[in-house]
């Protein structure tokens, strides 16, 4: 076998593997599901030291909930594959939405539990 023949074969067979994609989505929905519990807490901290009052609380979960959203545009962006026809883009896209939301209302609650454990409300 030549090195040509050897390359070719190589990258046949990495090149649009389904795991590598499957890995990144996995990876990047569990980076944004962690993301949740450390923002609450963040927030939390923020509103308990600096800030007093109901309003800057509500500004601040605001904050978290853009930067979650950013960070979940992002991942969609990088790790779910692009499609040729509007079709399956709508369904890749109402399909993330959704591993998003069960997997974000499981974090929420892990976070709540997680603040009331720290401090004590």
């Amino acid at each position: 076998m030549t090195a040509n023949e050897h390359s070719a074969q190589k990258s046949m067979l990495y090149e649009g593997h389904p795991l590598k994609t499957a890995g990144r989505l996995a990876l990047g929905v569990l980076a944004w599901t962690a993301l949740i519990p450390l923002a609450g807490v963040f927030g939390m901290w923020l509103n308990q030291s600096l800030f007093h009052s109901s309003e800057a609380a509500r500004v601040i979960a605001y904050a978290i909930e853009g930067v979650l959203i950013l960070a979940a545009a992002l991942v969609y962006w990088r790790c779910v594959p692009s499609a040729p026809d509007w079709g399956r883009r709508v369904i890749y896209l109402v399909g993330f939405a959704l591993l998003l939301a069960g997997i974000g209302y499981v974090a929420l609650g892990a976070a709540v539990v997680l603040v009331v454990l720290l401090f004590g409300l």
